[in-house]
């Protein structure tokens, strides 16, 4: 962001007159600010400081008005219902881009004050207005509604890739802030998978992760399983099962997540029938697959796999001496979904030939499994000082974790058995501090934005 403000070129000029002058000695934050300020004729120190001094992250507001001006407000970007800390302000290096309808344009500025109105150059009514060009900002960034809907759907005309991915992660904040609504975040996601880049259907899959784990009911999800498919459907008949030729490493990278979103949440038969055959084949003769498939192949063949793959999986993990075939063996056994094979994993975990940095490994599955979650949690606290004699000590801070998702009924068990000083390894406490923040979000954004979830995939389901 300071980078772009100031040019890269007396960026870098800066940074080697630093080094030069601190070579084989010591530096302080301020050495770093003088050399780049000396660069640059200005003092570029000042606005550093407040990104790297005080806590948080900037929302940068942005409201076109008549006559060619635009208001920006700035304010520290928090999750919905956090109690307001004393106000703080940035010196925020913005890039504006804006089109006339005819062509395009790009102003920057520093802002510094919490409101400032600023006039566009040249002053014309913008047909749609970006606030952070080139998505190089260090700050979140929102418009009013309207104007974030019409810039979504010009984006594949208006907005370059890099600006598309961060229009998706950007716009998923503002959900948790309480800035969008469910129904718009999911109409948006729908709209964006459509999008020929790779790296923007990546976003808009990681974006789903949000939706699953806070909206996603036992009730929901017939609906939410067609709306993956019809959402992700698409792209995958685009970049195909089977890798080709001289792709890009990002469909490469991007057909395992399709894969493993329409056979899991999708619930899609030709993706699941294809993962079947493809096990099968595998497991007789390894060559028969492109490595970059074998791990979501055997994480949806475990969804639907018996008792036989069950143990072929776990031969294979104690056999092999592969290191990444060990992981993707014993992944692919938290993933079976028959009650009883869940058990023998949890068994597994604790009495099966794994290695002390495995454990987590071998319940990965369980735990990205919401209807598991809470047996998994029960396990933990039954199991506590068999798990933390088998890990490494300072694992055991992180055990927490466990009791992460959307449940108040499960984080209220882990408050109290984490209090408990034999439960309560040094770093605990924080850990649990940052689980309680993520399950209050969760819980909230639920309660505020559930209803109208469930009424856009139930209309989704029946339109589509």
């Amino acid at each position: 962001m300071f980078e772009r403000w100031i040019g890269p070129e007396t960026f870098r000029k800066g940074v080697i007159e630093y080094l030069g002058a601190h070579e084989w000695g010591s530096a302080e934050a301020s050495d770093l600010w003088g050399a780049l300020s000396k660069a640059v004729g200005k003092d570029v120190g000042t606005a550093m400081a407040t990104f790297l001094d005080q806590p948080g992250v900037p929302l940068v507001s942005a409201e076109p008005l008549a006559g060619g001006r635009v208001r920006l407000r700035q304010h520290r970007f928090l999750n919905y219902g956090t109690p307001a800390p004393p106000p703080t302000l940035w010196q925020i290096p913005v890039t504006l881009r804006f089109s006339d309808g005819k062509k395009t344009y790009t102003q920057s500025l520093l802002l510094t004050d919490s409101v400032r109105t600023v006039t566009l150059h040249p002053a014309v009514r913008p047909t749609w207005l970006h606030p952070d060009a080139g998505e190089r900002g260090y700050y979140r960034w929102s418009l009013p509604s309207e104007r974030l809907q019409t810039l979504a759907a010009g984006a594949s005309r208006t907005l370059d890739s890099r600006e598309r991915v961060g229009y998706v992660g950007n716009l998923a904040a503002l959900l948790d802030a309480g800035a969008v609504h469910g129904d718009e975040f999911l109409q948006v996601l729908n709209h964006f998978a459509e999008d020929r880049d790779p790296d923007v259907v990546a976003a808009v899959a990681g974006g789903l992760f949000q939706v699953k784990f806070a909206f996603v009911t036992p009730e929901l999800s017939d609906r939410f399983a067609s709306y993956v498919r019809k959402t992700l459907g698409p792209a995958l008949s685009r970049v195909g099962v089977e890798p080709r030729p001289g792709e890009p490493p990002s469909v490469t990278s991007l057909r395992p997540t399709l894969l493993n979103w329409l056979g899991d949440d999708g619930r899609d038969p030709a993706v699941l029938a294809w993962a079947r055959k493809a096990a099968k084949d595998y497991l007789a003769d390894p060559s028969t697959l492109d490595p970059s498939l074998v791990e979501a192949m055997l994480r949806l063949a475990a969804i639907q796999g018996d008792a036989a793959l069950y143990d072929t999986c776990r031969a294979r993990f104690e056999s092999t001496r592969s290191p990444i075939d060990r992981s993707r063996y014993l992944t692919a056994l938290s993933f079976f979904r028959d009650s009883a094979l869940v058990e023998r994993t949890l068994r597994y975990a604790l009495e099966g030939p794994l290695r002390p940095q495995e454990l987590r490994t071998a319940t990965f599955g369980i735990a990205s499994y919401p209807p598991y979650q809470d047996r998994l949690y029960a396990w933990v606290e039954k199991n506590y000082a068999r798990i933390v004699s088998r890990i490494p000590p300072e694992a055991a801070a992180f055990m927490p974790y466990y009791a992460s998702g959307c449940s108040a009924q499960r984080l209220e068990a882990a408050r109290v058995f984490f209090s408990q000083p034999e439960h309560s390894a040094m770093g605990t406490g924080k850990t649990l501090a940052k689980v309680v923040d993520q399950v209050g979000d969760c819980i909230g954004l639920r309660e505020r934005e559930g209803a109208a979830v469930a009424n856009y995939l139930s209309e989704f389901a029946a339109q589509r």
